[in-house]
């Protein structure tokens, strides 16, 4: 029951009424309050505003901006504060407050107002008594104390304070007022600007500058935006400004007032070609853009270059739209250009290069605005076609570019037989030999040779033997005969050396090639009685094979010296170092020789003569050698040779006679110390070169570092770390280059090396225990940034181990260039690219000793970049299956459609970077261009199948025709100068967008070769693996079953239509290479490719088809790897994960290496 009014005592309204007034009072003091402060920070924005403005002056946008926002976000919080002012003041939240200060006078005066509001009931008289009460209490307590009056007083003070300030800083000085006035939106001006020359035209090739005088505020920043644009005749000007905007973008150059006049900022754009607008951009705000347009000068506005390729090759003839073609040597070049005006004068200059051009004649035609010349295609050039008009208005200089390939020797491959290889005196050995040239072969033979006696030609072919006209245009030719031993009555003591050759049709100084001499032992004739031969495992066993790699050895060196002696003067200047190393050779094995004599003479083996004749012969080849007597030392080669053959039977017989116990443990530890001796690294493969000279192209990455850190003083020890740091990432880096796009480019274990031509042949036995020295000058350039780092080495000591370093990177690069002469031969450019990188070398390291440092830094990125493509091209050229080829090139013309865009973004303002990337540019495409030109593999089916696609793929896209407008394109980068402004290459993009379509058409032709061949070779290694478990459970009963032999009969045909007649052999019991049954394996050091196949698996035909499933699981893991790196989508079969994933995890560990084979 609530109380009523009249019930309520008059003290207790008199208490509500006062309670009521206190709480309009204090909320009429906070509103002051909020308002001051607002006020105050009105004040204190309008002041920061005007100050941001002095200080960095903004624009207008930015002003009103902070003024709004500002403005926004204190009206905000003054709604805010009023609402929480109005909230805090309510009846209850106040008396809670009262409550809070006061304590227990709060609570009376919660309690009476209770009692007014009803809430609360009672006597009349109690009521009353408390109402008294609490008047009292609030005479005494005096709650007006808690109105914020003094608040409100220092809020005003702040007020009045925040006034004075923007009054005077207005009248402070005129800067402070155009501040204040600016900060509250007016757009007054600091300074006023004059541009010159404004508006104008001017001659093409003069040199243009533009200036900005500032008058008032000073201390600031001037930016000159420019940019080129078409020039363009007036009626159209209206029509291509959109098109001008979208082909050249804007470019901003910060300038510095001049130093006799401050107020003027100036910039000499050079010489200008094409029409510039330009504006000047300060803080003040911009100028208008403004327009110099250009007179032009006299163009050529047509330009065809018309080749004729020489007589012989029987080419038609064809024109060029481009200044730059490449031609054949001898071919008949003209050039017609078409100028836009007649010219009074025309001069065209010449040279091998753009810094060495002579003038030579041209004679003028009745047209003065056509002009013909031709030019000579000996030697590639430069050339340059410029003139003057009659009123003396010069022409735009035309430079173009012949580049002259010559014609190749013919190439030879040999299909049957293999290299040193054993047989029976009345074999029959099939001889198959693949000729290949570029134009046309004239005549080509095979020529053998008994032992000492003439030559013999077993086969040739002659064109002019030929009644077809097609036969003078003969490319490829396939010499096939039979070579039957059983007519020249041979014994184990004869052998037979030989060779084919081949002569083109070039005109008029034919070519003519000749293979490495190959050569076939002659093993005794199996008897009605067994004969009684050596186990390998046996001491006498290994002497013999120990004797065969010298003689193997021997022979490799009279291939080197037959090739040695076709060279003329200039090219044996450059080969001293090859030389030295051949004595060398011959030197060591007359000293194993004598080593080998004195053993069997302590043996008690007085027969020693043809050895000590060996021996004797190869001192004399040693000293011929280093005569240069190349003629001499081939006979005394070849002498030496057959010393050794002679002394090979005579100590297999000495062995078989002297079987005892004693004599065993002699030539045991006889063996192990000539096997010693013979150790030797094993010969690297061309992939594995490829990849050595991109770990060449890292370390010499890592010595231009060292050199760019020691040109500038260090920095304590915070050096050291940036320098551990560096060479991390150089590390890194160049680790992510080297795998080419090629995984099969990583050696397994279980696929045997084939031996180069230009190493001598090693025992392969060894090379496990052989200790590569690739590293060598890596960690000599680390050792090298290490010691520098830390300040412990004084300069010059820096400087010889970096040229120590140098000498060592260059030394690796000769050795590899020895071991890839066949492909140096083959490739003028990759020949051309050797010589210039050994030079660059040679170079850097005489800047190394003279201390030219900072040559040395720059000249090092271009000898990095040198020897990363080379890398790259060798790594192309020798792929080892013709679809790597395709992929390689797949993997090329992606990086080409990467780099062409992003060449023609930086050549808007040019620089070292830019010049160093269109360097990069023309070497990828001329890496390109020769690999399409490289031959493939001649009679090979699936190669001729590649090489038909590849052809019609370069004329449908027109693809040599856009690799030269490459080029072009980055010899005009070339020719520029670093710092200045070029032509926009807009084409660039264009062939951006044609290589990125010329890739996906390699990659669709990589997968149509290579898919339907996995598919087949799974279906055989499938088949192969069935017929290996089936024997192996049957025993050898099983193999002599009809359906195991038809099986195997069945898998045997496959193989042979599949192109892998090697292991079709190897299933029949053959040994790879065609041979007889009588014909022996290969020595695993021999270099063959049969040196994979094991001799203990040939006795059974379960053996050989476990061989086989082997070799077919190799080959189809190689090709899932290749489509793998391309594809990382791409499933993988499960049998074949475990080896995908083993080679994942190898090349990601930066110590891994691959160890075991990838068969699963």
């Amino acid at each position: 029951m609530s109380t009523s009014p009249v019930s309520i005592p008059p003290v207790s309204w008199e208490v509500a009424e006062r309670f009521h007034s206190l709480r309009r009072r204090y909320f009429a003091v906070d509103t002051a309050i909020a308002t001051v402060l607002a006020g105050i920070m009105i004040g204190c924005l309008w002041l920061l505003l005007a100050a941001g403005d002095y200080v960095w002056e903004w624009s207008q946008r930015v002003r009103m901006i902070g003024l709004a926002g500002g403005g926004l976000v204190i009206f905000a919080w003054w709604i805010r504060r009023l609402i929480a002012g109005f909230i805090g003041t309510r009846e209850r939240p106040f008396a809670n407050r009262l409550e809070h200060v006061f304590g227990d006078f709060g609570q009376r005066i919660r309690t009476v107002l209770d009692t007014v509001e009803g809430r609360v009931q009672g006597p009349q008289a109690m009521l009353a008594a408390l109402g008294h009460q609490t008047l009292g209490r609030w005479e005494t307590l005096t709650p007006t104390t808690l109105i914020p009056s003094r608040a409100l007083v220092i809020g005003g003070c702040g007020l009045l304070f925040v006034s004075m300030a923007a009054v005077c800083t207005f009248f402070a000085s005129n800067q402070w007022r155009t501040a204040l006035l600016r900060s509250l939106g007016m757009n007054l001006p600091y300074t006023t600007m004059t541009v010159s020359p404004e508006d104008t035209r001017v001659l093409e090739g003069s040199d243009v500058s533009v200036s900005l005088e500032l008058q008032g505020r000073l201390d600031r920043d001037v930016v000159l935006r420019y940019r080129d644009v078409p020039v363009v005749d007036a009626p159209v000007a209206a029509e291509t400004d959109s098109q001008s905007e979208s082909e050249s973008a804007w470019v901003e150059t910060e300038l510095s007032p001049t130093e006799s006049r401050p107020e003027l900022f100036q910039l000499n754009l050079g010489k200008t070609n094409r029409a510039i607008e330009y504006q000047f951009l300060t803080s003040i705000g911009d100028t208008r853009v403004y327009r110099i347009d250009v007179q032009p000068l006299i163009e050529a506005q047509h330009i065809e270059v018309t080749v004729q390729p020489p007589a012989y090759t029987q080419l038609e003839q064809r024109k060029f739209g481009t200044a730059d073609v490449a031609v054949l040597q001898s071919s008949d070049v003209q050039v017609v250009i078409e100028t836009n005006h007649p010219l009074g004068r025309a001069q065209l200059e010449i040279g091998p290069k753009a810094s060495r051009l002579q003038s030579v004649s041209i004679a003028a035609g009745d047209d003065p605005t056509l002009w013909t010349f031709s030019l000579p295609s000996d030697d590639s050039l430069v050339w340059r076609f410029s003139g003057d008009g009659r009123d003396e208005t010069p022409m735009k200089p035309v430079t173009g570019r012949v580049r002259v390939r010559q014609d190749a020797a013919p190439r030879i491959a040999w299909r049957d037989p293999y290299d040193e290889i054993r047989v029976q005196p009345l074999a029959e050995l099939p001889m198959r030999a693949q000729i290949a040239d570029d134009y046309g072969v004239t005549s080509a033979g095979i020529v053998f040779q008994i032992g000492d006696n003439d030559e013999y030609v077993l086969t040739d072919w002659d064109v002019s033997t030929q009644d077809s006209r097609e036969a003078a245009l003969t490319t490829r030719l396939r010499l096939e005969e039979i070579l039957p031993l059983e007519s020249f009555a041979l014994s184990e003591r004869d052998y037979i050396s030989y060779y084919a050759f081949a002569v083109d049709n070039r005109d008029p100084h034919p070519q003519r090639a000749e293979s490495d001499i190959r050569y076939i032992d002659i093993r005794p004739l199996r008897q009605f009685f067994g004969e009684i031969e050596l186990e390998p495992g046996t001491g006498g066993g290994r002497i013999l094979v120990q004797l065969d790699e010298l003689i193997r050895r021997q022979r490799f060196l009279i291939n080197r010296t037959r090739r040695m002696g076709g060279r003329s003067s200039i090219d044996l200047a450059s080969q001293l170092g090859t030389l030295d190393r051949m004595v060398s050779s011959q030197s060591e094995l007359a000293g194993l020789t004598r080593f080998l004599t004195e053993f069997l003479v302590s043996r008690g083996n007085d027969d020693v003569e043809a050895l000590n004749q060996a021996e004797s012969a190869m001192l004399q080849a040693a000293d011929s050698l280093a005569a240069a007597s190349f003629d001499l030392a081939l006979a005394q080669e070849e002498d030496a040779l057959r010393s050794l053959a002679e002394a090979r039977r005579t100590l297999e017989i000495f062995f078989i006679k002297n079987p005892t116990a004693a004599q065993q443990r002699a030539m045991q530890q006889f063996s192990r110390q000539m096997q010693q001796k013979l150790r030797r690294e094993r010969s690297a493969t061309e992939q594995e070169l490829a990849d050595e000279l991109e770990q060449i192209a890292a370390a010499q990455s890592q010595l231009g570092q060292q050199a760019q850190r020691m040109t500038s003083p260090p920095t304590g020890k915070g050096s050291a770390g940036q320098m551990t740091s560096s060479n991390a990432t150089a590390t890194d880096g160049s680790g992510l280059g080297q795998t080419s796009g090629n995984p099969s480019a990583a050696p397994t274990s279980g696929e045997s090396q084939t031996a180069s031509d230009e190493t001598i042949p090693t025992d392969q036995s060894d090379a496990e225990q052989a200790s590569p020295a690739d590293n060598e000058s890596s960690t000599a350039a680390n050792e090298a940034m290490e010691n520098g780092g830390v300040d412990q080495l004084s300069q010059q000591e820096r400087r010889d181990e970096l040229f120590a370093a140098e000498l060592d990177l260059l030394e690796r690069l000769s050795a590899i260039e020895e071991r890839i002469q066949d492909r140096l031969t083959d490739s003028p450019l990759l020949r051309q690219r050797m010589q210039d990188a050994q030079k660059a070398l040679d170079g850097l390291a005489l800047s190394a000793r003279d201390g030219s440092l900072e040559s040395f830094a720059t000249d090092s990125q271009d000898a990095t970049d040198q020897l990363r493509e080379m890398g790259f091209q060798l790594d192309a050229i020798a792929a080892p299956e013709p679809v790597n080829r395709v992929s390689a090139l797949r993997d090329m013309t992606t990086s080409l459609a990467n780099m062409e865009p992003e060449l023609a973004d930086q050549r808007r303002e040019l620089s070292e970077d830019t010049q160093r990337l269109g360097r990069q540019l023309q070497r990828r495409a001329e890496t390109i261009e020769d690999v399409l030109k490289a031959p493939i593999s001649a009679g090979d089916v699936e190669g001729s199948e590649v090489s038909d696609y590849l052809a019609e793929f370069i004329e449908e896209n027109g693809f040599l025709e856009q690799l030269d407008a490459t080029q072009s394109a980055a010899q005009e980068v070339l020719q520029d100068t670093p710092g200045g402004k070029s032509l926009i290459d807009d084409e660039g993009y264009e062939r951006a967008r044609a290589y990125a379509d010329a890739a996906l058409q390699l990659d669709t032709l990589y997968r149509q070769l290579v898919e339907p061949r996995l598919a087949r070779l799974k279906a055989i290694e499938k088949r192969a693996n069935a017929l290996a478990q089936a024997l192996g459970k049957g025993g050898k009963a099983a193999e002599q079953t009809p359906e195991a032999k038809a099986e195997a009969g069945v898998l045997e045909r496959e193989l042979e239509q599949e192109g892998m007649s090697e292991l079709a052999e190897t299933l029949a019991g053959k040994p790879p290479g065609g041979g007889s049954s009588d014909v022996t394996d290969p020595e695993p050091g021999d270099g063959s490719g049969a040196g994979r196949f094991s001799v203990a698996d040939q006795h059974t035909l379960a053996g050989r088809a476990n061989t086989v499933v082997r070799e077919l699981r190799r080959r189809i893991q190689e090709m899932i790897l290749l489509e793998v790196s391309t594809d990382r989508d791409a499933p993988v079969p499960v049998q074949y994960r475990s080896a995908v994933d083993q080679y994942f995890r190898a090349i990601s560990d930066d110590n891994g290496e691959m160890t075991g084979t990838l068969t699963p």
